[in-house]
């Protein structure tokens, strides 16, 4: 077998590919993931502080309550 049909037997050889487009597929996940967390977290920051500040107020007016 001489180098110019291992060549062409290399090439039409598929074996690879689907790794290959397994690949692509899951770095592709990794990325918009990672955008989608990045784009999300200044919102989700902000609507932590205005649970905290929500429940701040509201500890404070359950707190002057006089209960019977």
């Amino acid at each position: 077998m001489n180098i110019f049909a291992k060549a062409r037997r290399a090439i039409s050889d598929e074996s690879g590919a689907v790794t290959v487009d397994w690949v692509v597929l899951t770095a592709a996940v990794v990325i918009l993931s990672i955008g989608a967390i990045t784009t999300l977290s200044g919102g989700v920051d902000g609507l932590i502080s205005s649970i905290s500040s929500e429940l701040g107020e509201g500890a404070g007016v359950v707190s002057t309550q006089t209960w019977e």
